[in-house]
């Protein structure tokens, strides 16, 4: 079966070819938030603004000059720019999970008005 575009990371796929693919629209976008998310600033070649770099937020002291809200506000901010067409509901950040207290997690609820679709993502960030 076709699809829109290779899933990541790749995986040797016979029935989509060679790599499987994304075969849904709301893959699609999931997969680019994913990687707007996890990309740091600078790391993308003729862009150098685009990406979160949420993996870097696990090294920043909490205090009243960096806080959750700020996270909230650069994911809000980032995605606003490079993906207009998502509707973020909840932004939650919890700063340690009980199994790693070296660890953050990010729960994001969006949604596509314009497929009619909801989705979300939730990552885990430790040191490793």
């Amino acid at each position: 079966m076709k699809g829109f575009s290779v899933k990541s990371p790749l995986k040797y796929d016979l029935s989509d070819g060679h790599y499987q693919m994304n075969k849904t629209l709301k893959e699609v976008v999931n997969q680019n938030f994913r990687d707007l998310l996890l990309t740091n600033p600078g790391e993308r070649i003729m862009d150098p603004d685009y990406g979160i770099g949420v993996k870097t937020l696990l090294f920043h002291q909490r205090t009243d000059f960096f806080s959750e809200i700020d996270i909230k506000s650069l994911i809000l901010e980032k995605t606003s720019i490079y993906m207009p067409f998502l509707v973020i509901s909840t932004i939650e950040v919890l700063d340690s999970i009980p199994e790693d207290l070296n660890s953050m997690a990010i729960n994001i609820e969006y949604s596509l008005p314009s497929l009619k679709e909801k989705d979300k993502i939730s990552l885990i960030l430790n040191q490793n």
